[in-house]
This record gives structure tokens, sequence and C-alpha cells, in this order.
């Protein structure tokens, strides 16, 4: 039996063609919680049929779902056509859709299905403090809080601005990194560098982060989410990136 078996079990049994149904209805049917994914991204609620996925819950039944609403949280399951069905894994047989030419350029081919991607992001960065060479001759960074965070790295000098921007689950620890870089960190050796050399010349390094206030929005609804999410951290690190290659500032990212 699979985890989602009572909601195949339930759609089974359903008379009509179509149901609608809250979240929290489909949670009493399960007899648990859907997962986080389930009320941030609609793709959880696309209609996969591939064997081993959740979606195969009401595919196996006939059914697929439509009308989703994630701020609403509901969506309708309707009994659908050439979809795997069957309690024993038998499956309705598919049509198979026919060759066509190819299109004359990419602007040609038609859409797919649940193929609207459309994310919103906002979020201000923070001034956290200064680097500096400490008695030791290392790198002293700002106290830093130990939470998932995106920092930046400015290196303001007279030739220029060069940033750095990235990601931690730890951000505290991920500057201890940069001070005192092992052997196999590549990139915190890159950067410890960088600094150095930078603030030997006589110029200076400030630090931003951002923890707090992101809005994120996916297919238009507003998302929550978790920063120690490291897939969230990297969407965010790298439309941070992409933002600051638009106000035309060296970046040291690579």
């Amino acid at each position: 039996m699979t985890k989602y078996a009572r909601l195949t079990d339930f759609l089974e049994q359903l008379g009509p063609s179509f149901r609608r149904m809250s979240f929290a209805e489909i949670e009493k049917v399960l007899e648990f919680s859907l997962p986080d994914s389930a009320r941030r991204y609609q793709a959880w609620w696309a209609n996969n049929p591939v064997d081993g996925r959740h979606s195969m819950a009401w595919l196996s039944a006939g059914w697929q779902t439509e009308d989703l609403d994630l701020r609403g949280e509901s969506v309708t399951f309707r009994r659908a056509q050439d979809v795997a069905a069957g309690q024993h894994g038998s499956t309705v047989s598919r049509s198979r859709p026919e060759r066509a030419d190819p299109p004359a350029s990419v602007e040609d081919l038609p859409d797919a299905p649940e193929g609207d991607v459309r994310i919103t992001i906002a979020m201000q960065w923070k001034r956290l403090g200064v680097v500096v060479i400490d008695e030791d001759g290392k790198l002293s960074f700002p106290a830093a809080p130990r939470l998932p965070a995106l920092y930046r790295l400015r290196l303001i000098g007279a030739a220029g601005v060069r940033h750095y921007i990235g990601e931690a689950v730890d951000l505290h620890r991920r500057f201890g990194n940069y001070r005192n870089p092992g052997p196999t960190q590549k990139t915190s050796i890159r950067i410890n560098e960088a600094l150095r050399s930078h603030l030997a010349s006589g110029d200076h390094v400030e630090v931003d982060l951002i923890a707090r206030n992101i809005e994120l929005s996916i297919g238009g609804a507003d998302i929550t989410f978790n920063l120690a999410d490291k897939a969230t951290r990297r969407l965010l690190e790298q439309a941070a990136v992409v933002a600051n290659a638009a106000i035309d500032i060296e970046s040291l990212n690579r």
C-alpha cells in the first residue's frame, strides 16, 4: 500500500464526475498532513503519470487535478480518460500522438501542459558591517547570526566596486570558513585571497545580508518558505546575482 492509498480508495468510491476539495479535507482522507511543497508549488499537483509519484494516487484511480487554488488551499478532482487506472495496476490504453512537422521557429512551438512558470521575488540588502585584517593578520568579519541567509561582500576601492554574493545555511560558520579556509575549500580560499589582497591595498570591504522580509510568489500565489531549504536559498541567490549584474557592478561570482 502506498502512502497516498487512502486518497486512491476515496476517489475510486466517488460517484460524481468531479469533486472540489480543500486541502484540509484531503488531509482528513489521508489521515496525515500534506507536505509543505503541496501548499507552496503548483507542480506538486501536476498530473504526472510516473510510477511511484504521489500524483499516481489520483491518476491510478482515473482522476486528474485542475483549478488549483494555492491561496485558498483547494483543488478540483475530475474523472479523466487515458490515464493510468485500476487498483491492480492495469492501465487504460493511450493513443499515441501523431508526429508533427517541426515548427519553423521556437516561437511557433505550442505551450506545454503545466508549463506556466511565474516567479516574483522582492528583498532588501541590510548592512551588517565591515571586514578588516586583525592583529593576527587574519580576516575579521562583523558579528554574524547563526542562521540561514544570503550575503554580499562589497569590495570598494579607487578602481571601482566588486561584489561577491553567496548563500549559507549558517552565516556565522560561512564567515569562519573565509577566515580560516580548509585546504579543500577552493571557493573559501579564493574569496579569502581576494579579500586579503583588496584590504592590503588600503581599500575596504563591507558586508550585507538578507535573512528576513523576503517576498516570494509562485504562479501569482505568495509562498511561505524556509531559508533552511538549500534550493530556496539558491533560487534567491541567483536572483540577487542577476539583479546585481543589472547595476553594472563587477562580479566575483563564477
